[in-house]
């Protein structure tokens, strides 16, 4: 889970202030706010947002062919789209 302070799921511990973060296969979960990544690439695996009000941010995000970025369903009483890129 970007954003999460699980240390156990990341090789090389959580990522932080301009790191460089590849999802190259499996489903990623995005359950918080990231600090400003340097890039996000997303080739070959699913980067999904749990809710409505989480940022993605960073400098540079790529979604290459085998790539997926996914959001929640749409709410009519939603106020803010899905996750912010």
């Amino acid at each position: 889970m970007i954003g999460s302070r699980d240390t156990v799921r990341w090789s090389n511990g959580v990522p932080g202030p301009g790191s460089n973060v590849w999802v190259a296969s499996g489903n990623v979960t995005l359950t918080n706010d990231t600090p400003l990544l340097g890039s996000l690439t997303i080739n070959g695996g699913t980067l999904t947002f749990t809710n409505w009000a989480t940022q993605l941010i960073a400098s540079n995000v790529t979604v290459k062919t085998n790539g997926k970025l996914t959001a929640p369903a749409h709410s009519r009483t939603a106020r803010r789209p899905a996750g912010y890129i």
